[in-house]
C-alpha cells in the first residue's frame, strides 16, 4: 500500500518498505535515476509513509490528508528562483537552514525533498553538507538526481543511495494501455522510445507537441533522401528546433538504427515497429554502411553541440555530410 501507483522498482520498494517496518531510517538519500523514472513519485510516497499516523501511507490519517494535499509543513520540497539555472546557496539557506532546526510542527519527523539535485550549485551543496555533517535526528533529506556523480562526493558519502533503474518496455507498454486511450502497437512505440521511463512516455503520448515533433524529425529525414533542395528544408526545421535539438537528433537516430535492424532482417527490434514499409521503402538502394555512417554523423553533431560552437554551422555541416552518406554512390550498396 505504502507505494501504491509506483509502477516497477521493485527492489526499491522492498529496501524502503523493511526500512519503514524496522524503524531504521536514514537521514539522508539520494534516489538516482533518469528523468521520468518514479523518482520523484517516490519520494513523494516515501515522505508521506514517514509521517503516516499508521507508518504505511494509510491515506486516511490526518497527516496523510495533508501530505497527499501538499499542505503537510513537515514536508518542505525545495523550490528554485525561475530567472535561475541552478539551485543556489541562498535557495538552501532560505528553505533548508533555516528550518532544519526546528523540530516538526504535526509529525514525528520533518522531510526535505530536492526534486532537482542536477541543479544544485556546487555552493549550495556545500551548504547542505553542513546539515548532513550533524543532521538532527527527526530529520531525512531526500535528492532526487538523474546521476550521483553530479553530487559532491562529500554529500553521497553522507547519504543513502537508492538507484531506479530503465523499467522494462512491457512494464511501460502496459501501464500506457491501461491509463491512456491508445493501442497496443502506440503503446509499444511510446514505451520503447521512453527508454524505460514511464513519465518521458507519458509525456510522449499526452503531448501533441512531441508527437508533431518526432513527425517532422523522421519526414525531414526522408526527404533528405530524394533530393538537395531538401537540404535547405531540413536545415531551417533543425534551427528552428533549436531548443529540442538533442530530443530530434535521438528521434533521428533511432529511426537511422531501425533502418539498419531492417536491412539485417531484425525488424523485431525496430523501435518505430509502425513504420516498417515506411523504412523499408526508404533504405532502397541505401546500404547498411551508408545508414550507419550517417547515424555516426548524428552522434559527432550531438556532441558537437555541447562544445557551444556556432549553431547554424555545425548543424548545415552535419545535415550536408548526412545528405552526401544517404547519395553516396561509390560505398556498394550491397553490404
Amino acid at each position: 500500500m505504502i507505494f501504491e501507483g509506483l509502477t516497477g522498482h521493485e527492489t526499491v520498494k522492498e529496501s524502503l518498505g523493511r526500512s519503514l517496518a524496522c524503524d531504521r531510517i536514514s537521514n539522508a538519500y539520494v534516489f538516482e535515476g533518469s528523468q521520468g523514472v518514479g523518482k520523484k513519485l517516490c519520494a513523494k510516497l516515501f515522505s508521506q509513509a514517514l509521517v503516516c499516523e499508521n507508518n504505511n501511507a494509510c491515506g486516511s490519517c490526518p497527516l496523510c490528508v495533508q501530505a497527499l494535499a501538499g499542505t503537510l509543513p513537515d514536508i518542505i520540497t525545495l523550490t528554485k528562483d525561475r530567472d535561475r539555472a541552478s539551485v543556489g546557496v541562498d535557495n538552501v539557506r532560505e528553505q533548508i537552514i533555516s528550518e532544519v532546526f526546528l523540530k516538526p510542527r504535526n509529525a514525528r519527523r520533518k522531510i526535505f525533498i530536492i526534486e532537482y539535485g542536477d541543479e544544485l550549485s556546487v555552493e549550495a551543496q556545500n551548504a547542505l553538507l553542513k546539515v548532513l555533517e550533524e543532521p538532527p535526528s527527526y530529520v531525512t533529506f531526500i535528492i532526487c538526481v538523474t546521476s550521483k556523480e553530479k553530487l559532491l562526493s562529500t554529500v553521497l558519502s553522507r547519504s543513502q543511495v537508492v538507484s531506479f533503474f530503465p523499467l522494462g518496455t512491457n512494464l511501460v507498454c502496459d501501464y500506457l494501455i491501461r491509463n491512456y486511450n491508445i493501442s497496443p502497437e502506440r503503446a509499444n512505440v511510446l514505451a520503447k522510445l521512453s527508454q524505460g521511463s514511464i513519465g518521458t512516455a507519458i509525456e510522449l503520448c499526452q503531448n501533441p507537441d512531441k508527437q508533431t515533433r518526432i513527425e517532422k524529425s523522421i519526414q525531414s529525414l526522408v526527404n533528405l533522401k530524394k533530393n538537395s533542395l531538401k537540404l535547405r528544408e531540413m536545415v531551417e526545421f533543425l534551427t528552428e528546433e533549436k531548443e529540442n535539438i538533442t530530443e530530434i537528433i535521438d528521434y533521428l537516430m533511432t529511426f537511422l538504427r531501425d533502418c539498419v535492424m531492417v536491412k539485417t532482417h531484425k525488424d523485431s527490434l525496430c523501435v518505430f515497429a509502425d513504420r516498417i514499409s515506411e523504412i523499408r521503402v526508404f533504405t532502397e538502394n541505401i546500404s547498411k554502411k551508408q545508414l550507419i555512417s550517417a547515424f555516426d554523423k548524428l552522434s559527432n553533431l550531438k556532441l558537437s553541440l555541447k562544445q557551444n560552437l556556432n549553431f547554424n554551422a555545425t548543424v548545415s555541416e552535419a545535415t550536408m555530410r548526412i545528405w552526401e552518406d544517404l547519395h553516396d554512390k561509390g560505398s556498394g550498396h550491397q553490404i
